[in-house]
Formats: structure tokens, sequence, C-alpha cells
């Protein structure tokens, strides 16, 4: 199921509410290994406020539907 937008490696993009925040997190508890992987939410500016800095990258191994 997708609830965010691929920004760059590891990095993805919501625009939601804290509800579906919280279901984003909640499906994503379920395919993790917590001893390897680390999770973490944060507020930022809306999108059409943000720079990019760099050249974005998607790695071989990671397939976008």
């Amino acid at each position: 199921m997708k609830h965010a937008a691929f920004v760059q490696y590891s990095v993805y993009y919501l625009n939601g509410t804290t509800g579906q925040l919280n279901d984003m997190l909640s499906d994503i508890e379920e395919v993790i290994d917590d001893s390897l992987d680390d999770v973490r939410a944060y507020t930022v500016a809306p999108l059409r406020e943000s720079i990019q800095v760099g050249v974005a990258w998607i790695p071989e191994d990671i397939l976008l539907k």
C-alpha cells in the first residue's frame, strides 16, 4: 500500500493527517526488522517551499511502482 511519495533514497514525503501518518507507521512496523531498520518521521515545510541540493539517485535494487 502506498502512503508517501519517494523523494530520494530512504526519504519519503507524506502530505497527510496525523492519523494517516500513524496508519503508515503501523504498516511499516509490520515489515521492518527493528534490529536493523530505523524509521523516523519529521514535520517539514511543504514541498513547494523546498529546494534540492545535489543529485537525486535511485539504487538499482530499489524498485518503484
